[in-house]
């Protein structure tokens, strides 16, 4: 019978080589996200009142994104921009749609998410 109290010597390098390789993973993990995160990711904001919506690219945090967008609003240029002020910032909602593994993919990966989302805040200019 097992001694659950005391194990084996071999039961003590296996799980400390367990969790050495479990570690290991976890930490590489953690490297790859913060990589690709600093490589691009492209978000959707989306008004919530008129289903509008536009795509963008950032390398900062999606808070720190949306936050951007209504607290320096383009100096009110951009249809957007006046959206942002003239609903509020709490009528629009932000989604992360990719995240790039290299970053001169990144505007490619933007045209082709523009092509298939058809955003309208993309297309319109200012005026």
């Amino acid at each position: 019978m097992r001694n659950l109290l005391h194990p084996s010597a071999k039961e003590v390098a296996f799980t400390k080589w367990k969790r050495a390789i479990i570690l290991i993973e976890k930490q590489r993990l953690a490297d790859q996200l913060l990589l690709n995160k600093y490589n691009g990711m492209i978000y959707m904001l989306t008004n919530r009142v008129n289903r509008m919506t536009y795509i963008g690219i950032t390398r900062r945090s999606m808070s720190k994104t949306f936050k951007a967008h209504y607290r320096k609003p383009a100096k009110r240029e951009s249809l957007l921009s006046r959206d942002i002020e003239g609903y509020g910032y709490k009528q629009f909602s932000i989604k992360h749609l990719a995240t790039a593994i290299y970053p001169e993919h990144i505007d490619e990966l933007k045209e082709l998410l523009l092509k298939q989302e058809n955003p309208y805040y993309n297309y319109t200019a200012k005026s």
